[in-house]
């Protein structure tokens, strides 16, 4: 969807996608990939406004897509036949054959064909990255893409994709290290009994670092390629129109977020009063126990725990998450990050009400011998 996106952006040609160009070549991958391009790129109104230009070729990044994308799929499916054949072996040692009432030591054991699974899934990994980076600075190249300059109408102190590219480069540059064979890297141990490893728990477990980079990559060459398709005057294929008009929820439920949350918390002075509210309402709690002890319980002490958090930040004063400050037995325990809280945000009321509550609770433990039992 992305590559797709990008190509109507940028105004490419879908003609590198047609099925006999591919069919010549003959690799699966290159196939399905080139397949599912065209069926995005279908009865698209910008693709049709310049299907006479004088533009004879597009760049790589975009003209040889399922070139690219073909192989990492190629070795996609390879990875998981290799897995699948892995995950049903007998790696064992040594192996009990019943039949023939022999035991046998062997080598199963040894993680030579997932270790090279795995390094061969981080190349392409770090493909998909590098081509939707490419994608990403052809669109914010006003030369190149004839789209405004980082894809903001009026530059100057808006950079507009500038860092957003930035961002993506980078993360491409990172996983080209990462994507440095692990499985060529062995030392012997146990006194040369081991004298050749695979290396597979490390060639697998950099991948997590590497699906995370390329998946930022990948969002953000579809935010600059939804802003490119938007910048032009014609519709898209209705396939990207969707897509982008998903985008578009995803941003309005995210801005209603941000307004929300400023909402919540407001202005300085706002903030203020809503925390000097907070701490009247432990003040009055305090009272209230010292004048009948003998109602207090651990129910009782939460609610007010729960006034301290909410005066700390009004996110905290859900249940959900003050849920997890009760011990199994209904007993309150320690919030091990309230001072981390407290020296985040330099508010006076916070840190008086932070201090109230600790020698309330302090008083509570003494009064009821139950200062263990809190803490």
């Amino acid at each position: 969807m992305a590559g797709a996106m990008s190509s109507d952006a940028v105004k490419g040609s879908d003609t590198p996608f047609d099925r006999r160009i591919q069919s010549v070549r003959g690799h699966g991958g290159q196939i399905a990939v080139a397949t599912v391009l065209r069926e995005l790129m279908h009865d698209s109104k910008i693709r049709a406004s310049h299907e006479d230009c004088d533009r004879v070729q597009d760049p790589y990044s975009i003209r040889c897509q399922p070139q690219v994308m073909g192989a990492c799929l190629d070795v996609l499916r390879h990875v998981c036949k290799v897995l699948q054949t892995e995950a049903n072996a007998v790696t064992d040692n040594p192996l009990v054959f019943s039949d023939g009432r022999e035991v046998l030591s062997g080598g199963n054991f040894h993680a030579e064909p997932v270790a090279l699974a795995a390094d061969y899934l981080a190349l392409a990994i770090a493909e998909i990255g590098a081509l939707s980076e490419r994608r990403i600075a052809l669109l914010i190249d006003s030369h190149l893409s004839e789209l405004p300059a980082f894809l903001v109408e009026n530059g100057g102190l808006n950079s507009g994709f500038m860092m957003a590219q930035v961002t993506a480069a980078a993360l491409a540059s990172e996983n080209k290290s990462l994507a440095h064979p692990a499985s060529v890297d062995s030392l012997p141990t146990s006194a040369n009994q081991e004298d050749h490893v695979s290396m597979a728990t490390f060639a697998a477990r950099r991948r997590h670092t590497m699906l995370d980079n390329v998946t930022s990559i990948v969002a953000i060459e579809l935010l600059a390629a939804a802003q490119g398709v938007e910048f032009r005057e014609l519709q898209s294929s209705p396939a990207i129109d969707r897509r982008i008009t998903a985008l578009d929820r995803v941003r309005r439920h995210r801005a209603r977020h941000q307004c929300g949350r400023q909402h919540v918390l407001g202005t300085k002075d706002a903030r203020q009063g809503d925390r000097r509210r907070h701490l009247r309402a432990v003040e009055q709690r305090e009272a209230f126990f010292r004048r009948q002890p003998d109602r207090f319980d651990t129910g009782f002490l939460q609610c007010v725990r729960g006034r301290y958090h909410a005066a700390i930040d009004p996110y905290f004063a859900n249940a959900d998450k003050r849920a997890r400050h009760v011990g199994e037995r209904g007993k309150i325990t320690r919030c091990t990050d309230r001072p981390a809280r407290r020296n985040a945000r330099v508010d006076p009321v916070v840190y008086q009400c932070a201090q109230r509550i600790d020698e309330f609770e302090a008083d509570a433990g003494e009064a009821f011998g139950q200062r263990d039992d809190l803490y």
